[in-house]
């Protein structure tokens, strides 16, 4: 959620409403595949450094997830 929502301040929800393939992983719960359609955006190269947080996060919270499940 902190990671939607900072990026919704960023983009703000019109922009952010454009991430189909993002929201789309994100509702499968795919979160590997959501930090993916993260890194290959526009988005990402306009702000690398925030970009490259939200993603590690992302990429931290599959991983965690997929840790409880193993």
């Amino acid at each position: 959620k902190q990671i939607i929502a900072n990026m919704m301040f960023n983009l703000g929800l019109r922009r952010f409403s454009k991430f189909l393939k993002f929201i789309a992983a994100i509702q499968s719960l795919n979160y590997k595949q959501a930090a993916k359609q993260m890194a290959h955006s526009a988005w990402a190269k306009q702000v690398p450094n925030r970009a490259k947080r939200l993603i590690d996060r992302m990429n931290k919270y599959a991983d965690d997830l997929l840790c409880k499940f193993n």
